[in-house]
């Protein structure tokens, strides 16, 4: 939030100060520079407050704006499509041999289609991918393929603005290679701006600091957690030759010595830094009031420092000019981070300190730049940060100097690694982890570094990859901070997910996931308080006539959408037909549970989308209800009175939509095998379009064991990983069946684990069995077996069960950190930060 004095300094800035001006004495040409640097200058003093992810889509909305009104404005139904997607995934896609060819996947190939039935202006699209299958296989495989948008595509040669093509060739994108959407978006953004638009200004603090804020306006410095913006304070201060006196919050005596200090710098004209600010929410509110009411020397500032935290007082943000800090991202920068603040102790005997030392910053490092990867390299964003750091030192310390007892020196194999491993990932990062997959994942980090084996001359950091040609990165054999810092800045720039534990396309996933949470960030950016093209502003447009009013943008658009809604969604779900043999069956009342569910949401999403359309037709008059759907629909986010399962959360509507219209297609091939009246224990479940999944796994279970009469403790489940939907073998009574079950970071056959060059493999046949532990075991290799977490979706925030695999070649370390998992569906939503 900002105030209307942070808006009024732009202006003023743009139309008084701006250098740009000068000189330019037409009218036309000043009105072109005023409009565009109104959007920079904006851009510039807003995004400093902003975290980098959420950069770009104000950037999206502002280009949008740029070009409302002009010969390149955008095709409103081409903005829709680009924010909420298409309709449903064809039965047999346009673009099924590419597929086959591995040249594009199917989501991609299904996208494709869409788009091509959705838009007029890509009617051509299977046409033109045929007609020229080298160009285009050339281009999908490129590693930048934003960069030249093929012209054989006719839905690009048919427009001459480099704007339109930028704006066409970024739906291509969207629908062919996801992961450079965001690359293509920044494009897009230049090319209705100016090239260097979204660059950040490495002095943006120090300018405003100096020439854009007085001494009345707070400077308030957020870091994300692990991060100290305080350093940024230092560094200016060094600079500008100034005096700043510091003060942490947070303890008892701090905010009377604040005020002290604040009353002596703002007469002297010194700086004043309140660090963790967050802490003293209550203090904030009276020294918000005591700046307005003093008159401070004009070379007072006050900064303060704080965590991103929702308790900072809103009146103070907005007086307040906002900069939230964020690490460099990599190993690398880590790494020079970590060793630059590693105490004196480093240095001290026992010698061999210093090397674990060492071990400690690489482990840290990589543990905090997976968060980048979640929920691939976490399945959640923990709070990795300094006191971890500082506490797993203090550990080390304690149990080498103990090992050590005085001497220079203590033998590898004599220093306690059982202990520090425990507590390491026991209690001092582990004590953030709050389920089983990660934990597992961060001991197979702790038991790689710190061994015995470490002290080794060979010994590798990280093992070299072929698959992604990654060589391996053996451990300094220095043990000097000077030469250790050398050691990485040598590191190659460029890093590889595999220095992570990560499959070498980690990346390819992460920019795709990135991708769609910009989307969804454009769209919480829309609105529905356009202006109206005719008419009045009365009661919002709704429940009026369109010869009245005449319909805004965003009800039009609304009204598109529901109506291929409506489209879209069965009129009716059958409902199953129950018998008093059947009710005794566990299995038959968990389908007849689900299809309860179906039919009742069915007919609550009908009804609502109902409502909007006759209330956007001027049939109906609105109601508190119809105007909270109007305000989620439009802005793209799914009702509240929807929500009758799990769903990721961001999730788009339209996707929502689609996601329901393949659910019910499932009840109602249930319902068709019931009519006719086969068992309902033949049917392939999708585990990912199930409303309650985990009712399910009990239901198989129960209904094994009430057959055979075993012990419900004594089940245990697997999986078996079938060739293709044929293979269906040989199956009994223990045994049920699954279809496209996807395993991200590997393939499998059979029980049996191995790893592939793809991101995800979907299996299109897996048999569920339970087996007796008392009987006989199913048959393994040795090697302690791998336990898989089967997610409920990509979003990896609910685990529905366990499986046991086979590691094969490989240790189940490499498939736990490479993040090996099942998920029973795609859907993928937006991080609820």
């Amino acid at each position: 939030r900002y105030s209307l004095q942070f808006f009024f300094e732009i202006f003023k800035y743009v139309l008084t100060k701006n250098p740009h001006l000068d000189g330019v004495t037409d009218p036309a040409k000043r009105l072109t520079i005023i409009s565009a640097d109104l959007f920079k200058v904006t851009y510039d003093r807003v995004t400093p407050g902003m975290l980098n992810e959420h950069c770009v889509p104000l950037a999206f909305a502002f280009a949008r704006l740029r070009l409302q009104g002009t010969k390149d404005d955008l095709n409103p139904s081409e903005v829709l499509y680009f924010l909420q997607g298409g309709g449903l995934p064809p039965a047999t896609s346009a673009f099924a041999a590419f597929v086959k060819q591995q040249v594009i996947t199917e989501d991609q190939g299904n996208n494709a289609h869409i788009l091509m039935q959705a838009l007029p202006s890509f009617n051509s699209l299977a046409d033109d991918v045929n007609r020229n299958e080298k160009g285009f296989v050339d281009w999908v495989r490129s590693p930048r393929p934003e960069e030249h948008v093929p012209t054989f595509f006719r839905s690009i040669s048919e427009v001459s603005s480099p704007v339109l093509v930028g704006w066409r060739g970024l739906l291509l994108l969207q629908a062919f290679r996801p992961d450079r959407l965001l690359a293509k978006t920044q494009l897009f953004i230049e090319s209705v701006f100016f090239p260097g638009f979204l660059l950040e200004n490495p002095r943006k603090l120090a300018d405003a600091v100096e020439k854009e804020i007085d001494a009345m306006t707070p400077v308030l410095l957020c870091g994300v957690s692990g991060y100290d913006p305080s350093t940024n304070v230092r560094d200016l201060v060094a600079v500008n030759k100034t005096q700043c006196i510091e003060i942490a919050l947070g303890a008892g005596e701090a905010e009377a010595e604040s005020d002290k200090a604040i009353a002596a710098a703002s007469k002297t004209g010194k700086w004043v830094m309140l660090k963790n600010v967050h802490l003293a929410p209550g203090y904030l509110v009276r020294l918000e009031k005591r700046l307005l009411s003093s008159t401070p020397s004009p070379t007072f500032r006050i900064f303060m420092t704080s965590e991103i935290n929702p308790k900072l007082p809103v009146s103070l943000l907005q007086a307040s000019r906002v900069f939230v800090f964020e690490p460099a991202a990599g190993i690398k920068a880590n790494l020079m981070r970590t060793l630059q603040s590693f105490p004196d102790t480093m240095a001290k005997p026992p010698g061999e300190r210093a090397r674990i030392y060492f071990l400690l910053a690489w482990m840290h490092a990589v543990v905090q730049e997976r968060l980048r990867y979640v929920p691939l390299g976490w399945s959640k964003k923990y709070e990795f940060g300094e006191a971890d750091l500082r506490s797993a030192l203090e550990t080390i310390d304690t149990w080498v100097e103990t090992a050590a007892q005085g001497r220079a020196n203590v033998p590898p194999e004599r220093i306690p690694w059982i202990a520090m491993q425990e507590l390491l990932a026991q209690s001092i990062y582990g004590g953030r982890i709050d389920n089983e997959t990660d934990q597992r994942l961060l001991v197979s980090f702790v038991r790689t570094f710190f061994i015995e084996q470490a002290y080794r001359a060979d010994f590798a950091l990280v093992p070299a990859d072929r698959a992604s040609d990654t060589a391996a990165i053996l451990a300094p054999e220095s043990t000097n901070r000077d030469k250790l810092l050398e050691w990485v800045t040598k590191l190659p720039e460029a890093q590889s997910p595999v220095w992570l534990g990560l499959p070498a396309n980690a990346e390819m996933v992460l920019l795709a996931s990135r991708a769609k949470q910009m989307v969804i960030s454009v769209m919480k950016l829309q609105t529905t308080a356009e202006e109206k093209e005719k008419g009045n502003d009365d009661d919002d447009g709704l429940g009026q006539s369109q010869e009245a009013t005449g319909q805004p943008a965003w009800m039009r658009q609304l009204s598109e959408l529901c109506t291929r809604w409506m489209g879209m969604l069965p009129e009716r779900a059958s409902p199953l037909k129950r018998t008093p043999e059947k009710i005794k069956d566990p299995m038959f009342r968990f389908f007849e549970r689900e299809v309860v569910i179906g039919v009742k949401l069915l007919r609550q999403v009908r009804h609502d989308i109902q409502l909007v359309l006759d209330c956007c037709a001027g049939l109906i008059k609105q109601t508190n209800n119809i105007r909270d759907l109007t305000h989620d629909l439009s802005r793209g986010a799914v009702p509240k009175s929807w929500k009758k399962y799990k769903i990721p959360d961001g999730l788009p509507a339209n996707q929502w939509v689609i996601d329901l219209c393949n659910r019910l297609r499932q009840l109602a091939e249930w319902a068709e095998v019931d009519g006719r009246g086969q068992s309902l224990r033949t049917v392939r479940v999708w585990m990912g379009g199930l409303f309650i999944p985990e009712a399910f796994i009990t239901a198989t279970r129960q209904t094994v064991a009430q057959a055979h009469g075993w012990s419900l403790e004594k089940l245990q489940l697997e999986l078996d990983m079938r060739r293709d939907e044929n293979d269906v073998g040989t199956v009994d009574n223990t045994c049920f069946l699954l279809r496209n079950l996807r395993l991200d970071g590997a393939a499998a056959k059979g029980n049996t684990l191995e790893p592939v060059d793809v991101p995800f493999v979907v299996q299109p046949l897996v048999v569920l069995k339970w087996h007796n532990s008392e009987g006989a075991a199913p048959k393994a290799t040795g090697k302690p077996r791998v336990e898989l977490p089967v997610y409920l979706n990509t979003v990896r925030d609910q685990v529905i069960f366990y499986a046991r695999f086979d590691p094969g070649a490989l240790t189940g370390d490499v498939y736990y950190k490479r993040g090996v998992a099942l998920l029973c569906a795609s859907l993928s939503g937006m991080d609820a930060e």
